[in-house]
Formats: C-alpha cells, structure tokens, sequence
C-alpha cells in the first residue's frame, strides 16, 4: 500500500500516531533506565551496606561471646586447680564445661592446657 494512496487527513493522523508512540517508547525506556539506576543506587549506597553492618553484629557478637566463655573458662578458679593438680578425674573440669554449653547455649565447650602442653582436649557437647 502506498503512501501516495491516503488522503492528507489519514496522512496526519498516522504521522501524529507513530510519533506518539516513538514518544511513549522513549519515555518508556526512559524510565525503566532510570529505575535501575536509582535502585542501583539505593541498593550500593544504603541497603548492601546495612545488611553488611547487620552481618558485623551478628558475627561480632558471637566472637565477643566465645571471648566471654574462654575468658571465664580460663580465670575459672576450680578449673585452675584441677589442671595444676595433675589429677586426671575430669569431674569439675565437665561440670564447668556443661555449665558453660549451658550458659552460652553452645553446640560444644572444649579445654587444653597449654602451659602443661597437654594437647588432649575434653569436650562436651549439648544435645539438640
């Protein structure tokens, strides 16, 4: 079908069409670029660094909880008596150590006496 073929009014009103449409798919595309720049945005500047904050508490916590545990597991008075006395009967040093897995709700609390380079360990672990 030729172009020739339409009168000047069906002419304009195709013009006026296609440029409609050329104008609606720009601004379409437009947008959608703009969107994700702006999410890109929001998600490098605000959110990933937030989650990522959120992942620094949490692991930081649990850190400073096993510093905690040791901590009181190494001045324990009871446990530095049993490992200087040499006594082999492990009664207190799992009591300690249950008590431990107990208080800081731990999957398993262990013990190595390093000034006596006793490099076997008791451990205990809590039962799910």
């Amino acid at each position: 079908m030729a172009l020739n073929q339409f009168t000047i009014t069906k002419k304009i009103t195709l013009l006026g069409s296609s440029i409609a449409l050329i104008v609606a798919a720009l601004i379409g595309a437009t947008a959608i670029y703009s969107a994700k720049q702006i999410i890109e945005q929001r998600m490098i500047e605000s959110e990933l660094p937030s989650k990522l904050q959120a992942i620094d508490n949490y692991i930081t916590h649990d850190i400073n909880q096993m510093i905690s545990a040791a901590e009181q597991l190494s001045s324990n008075e009871f446990v530095l008596e049993w490992a200087n006395s040499g006594n082999t009967d492990d009664k207190t040093l799992l009591k300690e150590l249950n008590r431990l897995v107990t208080q800081y709700d731990l999957a398993t609390a262990s013990w190595a006496n390093r000034e006596q380079h006793n490099i076997g360990t008791k451990t205990v672990s809590c039962a799910f």
